[in-house]
């Protein structure tokens, strides 16, 4: 993840977050620590994502974080996704914060904390030019969504998809 700072953020599996400074050539870990209230809350990332606040949301295997860049410190929000893997999240044009657990899409608003919950098993999210909402599911192909209906059609095998594991879009 480019931070518009000079900055490029790099998820790892069991080594928490590295973010690798463009210009200097050195690196801040971020880890979790037990003894730290907010510190990571895993060092599995599956996801990053920046907000225009400069906030950086991040999907861990137990759950969600969000960065703030000047305290440096990790805010979680346990009533998102509970402490399940969360392996994608990106911020929509209304700047609602989407993210998919292995078993959920989930749709949160910042401003009034209102959360809405789908249960699908995804993989990928992606906000065409005509604001319309696509979700890769894992065993239904790709779905069109709605924010308030959920899934509104399924673009499987049966219309041409070569495979129901959509995995990316």
């Amino acid at each position: 993840l480019d931070d518009g700072k000079g900055n490029v953020w790099i998820g790892t599996f069991w080594g928490g977050i590295d973010v690798l400074n463009l210009h200097t050539g050195k690196i801040i870990h971020y880890q979790h620590s037990p003894d730290k209230k907010q510190s990571l809350a895993d060092n599995r990332v599956w996801a990053l994502c920046s907000d225009d606040d400069g906030g950086i949301w991040i999907g861990t295997s137990e759950g969600v974080d969000l960065f703030d860049p000047e305290t440096k410190l990790f805010t979680h929000f346990p009533k998102l996704a509970q402490t399940r893997q969360v392996n994608w999240i990106s911020i929509d044009s209304d700047k609602n914060i989407w993210l998919g657990t292995l078993d959920e899409v989930i749709i949160y608003n910042p401003d009034n904390e209102n959360i809405i919950r789908y249960n699908e098993h995804s993989r990928s999210f992606l906000e065409d030019s005509d604001k319309k909402y696509w979700i890769t599911t894992l065993d239904k192909g790709v779905a069109l969504y709605s924010k308030t209906k959920g899934a509104v059609t399924y673009y499987d095998e049966h219309v041409g998809l070569s495979n129901n594991q959509a995995l990316g879009i």
